[in-house]
């Protein structure tokens, strides 16, 4: 699937590369997926879209358990993370907007209609590489928030930080971090605070602390430097990119292409189910 902005993936492109910067090679196309086993439904939803591809086809229904509407969707969706854990399924859809719904229909299921920005038990995001006493976290990365105190809610260059206390997902040995996290991120539509917003605090951050006036690097100023996330439930294809679930849920409205398709079908192991 093309990178955020772009028609083409002009990185796997053998004539860009001679085009642009005179380079020769030779050019190989995967058609074998090995994230599913051999029969799976999964599979053969993955090979159709392929040869749909080839035939230059626009659309091709998902063949998969379908609920009504997207309340459903939530309602299961809820059903599965309380019997499987946090990081055995997402939601894949196309818009942050959308996303963002998704996102508020699960919370307001567990935590209720009275849910803080932050609960104990969120899903989340990150929305930005995260480096800090030499561990880190990247961008896409999922992580279950363990803790959060408001008490040490503050404010610096008109955004709001607070302490809290996070788990990270995926993760082959166990990897808790305590630092703060911008809860304008998370109240944002994309997971990301705007530009002026992000220079209004790097200068005041410049003025206040002589080490990252020097070094300029995020991980040298706890504001700067603190988390960005947004909620994890639903994400967008391109942050799913790389990643695998269990179950995959997706949001079948407005979807672009048959090449988002087979990448959002192909992050499911063993079920898939749409709305």
């Amino acid at each position: 699937m093309p990178p955020v902005g772009e028609s083409e993936s002009y990185a796997l492109s053998k004539d860009f590369w001679e085009q642009t910067f005179n380079l020769t090679g030779s050019s190989h196309l995967l058609t074998v997926v090995k994230r599913q086993e051999d029969g799976s439904f999964i599979l053969d939803n993955a090979e159709a879209t392929r040869q749909a591809i080839d035939d230059k086809l626009q659309k091709l229904p998902i063949d998969a358990k379908e609920h009504p509407n997207i309340y459903k969707a939530a309602d299961e969706f809820v059903k599965n993370q309380q019997k499987e854990g946090l990081e055995k399924a997402v939601s894949i859809g196309v818009s942050h907007k959308a996303n963002r719904f998704f996102n508020d229909l699960v919370r307001e299921r567990v935590f209720g209609k009275a849910k803080k920005i932050l609960e104990k038990g969120d899903l989340l995001m990150v929305t930005r590489n995260w480096h800090r006493n030499g561990i880190s976290l990247f961008n896409g990365d999922h992580v279950e928030l363990l803790e959060v105190d408001w008490n040490l809610e503050e404010t610096v260059a008109d955004l709001h930080f607070v302490a809290v206390k996070v788990r990270l997902l995926f993760s082959e040995t166990e990897v808790i971090i305590e630092d703060l996290a911008i809860l304008d991120c998370i109240l944002a539509t994309g997971g990301s605070i705007t530009p002026s917003q992000e220079n209004h605090l790097r200068h005041q951050r410049t003025l206040k602390n002589q080490i990252f006036r020097t070094s300029t690097n995020p991980a040298d100023d706890r504001y700067v430097g603190a988390l960005r996330l947004m909620y994890g439930n639903a994400i967008t294809c391109n942050k799913a990119q790389g990643g695998e679930w269990k179950k995959v849920f997706i949001n079948t409205w407005g979807i672009p292409s048959l090449k988002w398709q087979y990448t959002a079908i192909t992050r499911a192991q063993e079920d898939l189910e749409k709305f």
